[in-house]
């Protein structure tokens, strides 16, 4: 398993089971946030922005873990083929809560 390090910082803010078991892992399990994935934020930001999502479920997107797990899985060159798919969905009692505003299935 691995994760990336937004991830973890997302987790690590909880005092549950989850946030525990993490920072009992440490830092091994989560890919940091390199140059190669810095590389892919305009063009994933390019991509959403383009789309016909409400402002404001924008803005919470690109300061969630989801936008750097995208980005990640652009930049990222051993999974063959590249690209990331998923859900993003700030609802009520998730981590960044976005007041149940989606923004649906995301490829790029």
């Amino acid at each position: 398993m691995i994760s990336i390090d937004k991830v973890a910082d997302e987790i690590n803010v909880g005092q549950d089971e989850l946030a525990h078991w993490v920072r009992q892992q440490g830092q091994g399990l989560f890919r940091p946030t390199d140059t190669q994935v810095l590389a892919q934020f305009g063009p994933v930001s390019d991509w959403v922005m383009a789309q016909s999502y409400e402002p404001e479920a924008i803005h919470t997107f690109m300061q969630v873990a989801d936008f750097y797990l995208i980005a990640h899985g652009e930049a990222v060159t051993w999974w063959q083929g590249g690209g990331v798919v998923g859900v993003v969905n700030q609802g009520e009692g998730s981590h960044g809560g976005g007041g149940g505003r989606s923004i649906g299935p995301v490829e790029v």
